[in-house]
């Protein structure tokens, strides 16, 4: 679901009449119709060992904004890759008609 992932279209709730601190945390709204499409996209991806995942991310999620790879690279597609299969099972699980809220908080 290109075009929704780490896009804010919740308000983060700031105390009532202050300015946002910040942009982060990132908070996304799944709504029912897009949960649907996001879990048969992550279905043909998933495996009990992340390899599915691993295969399809292009090296450039691994590279710097120069387009020098980042250290580690193995190490971080196969972190990645293991938290897209949870990903997808917490998106396999939502009942239908129902939203999903994803939270992004950090850049680790």
């Amino acid at each position: 679901m290109e075009g929704l992932w780490e896009t804010s279209n919740v308000a983060w709730p700031w105390p009532q009449g202050t300015e946002p601190r910040s942009t982060w945390p990132v908070v996304t709204e799944v709504p029912p119709a897009a949960v649907a499409a996001v879990a048969t996209e992550f279905g043909a991806l998933t495996g009990s060992d992340g390899s599915e995942w691993q295969a399809a991310l292009p090296d450039a999620v691994f590279a710097d904004a120069d387009g020098d790879p980042l250290d580690d690279v193995d190490d971080a597609r196969e972190e990645l890759a293991e938290h897209l299969d949870l990903l997808a099972a917490w998106v396999a699980r939502v009942p239908a008609g129902d939203s999903l809220i994803l939270v992004i908080d950090g850049d680790q």
